[in-house]
């Protein structure tokens, strides 16, 4: 259960969770193919992405949750007031939180089903 927090946390470095040395994202919102570094793949399947959302939409929402009791605690606005902000924010984690969710999303398939042969980096030839 230890290894499986280490590799989650691991996978904030935005890096491979194969080598942990290439980067997975290209840009902000899309992911390389393969590892530069080993060749890992890493979304093998047409729906790797969906696992991502998942996360982004976790985190976002617990975040929003502060920010909602942060608001009601201080009463500084109207209900309508605090439910916009608390909703503006949480839809703006989602697209802040994106690298980062995605990269924890490619984790889990790495340490659940990264080991199969779809995922593996292509043989090299050898010499």
């Amino acid at each position: 259960m230890l290894h499986v927090l280490i590799e989650i946390l691991r996978s904030f470095s935005l890096r491979c969770p194969h080598c942990h040395e290439g980067k997975v994202m290209r840009n902000w919102f899309a992911v390389n193919a393969r590892c530069a570094v080993c060749g890992y793949v890493f979304q093998a399947e047409q729906g790797d992405f969906w696992g991502g959302m998942v996360f982004a939409y976790t985190y976002a929402g617990t975040l929003a949750f502060g920010v909602a009791g942060i608001l009601f605690l201080y009463d500084l606005f109207s209900i309508e007031t605090r439910v916009y902000i608390t909703a503006l924010f949480a839809a703006a984690m989602v697209l802040v939180l994106h690298p980062w969710t995605r990269c924890n999303w490619i984790t889990v398939i790495y340490l659940t089903r990264g080991r199969e042969a779809e995922y593996q980096p292509a043989e090299k030839p050898k010499a």
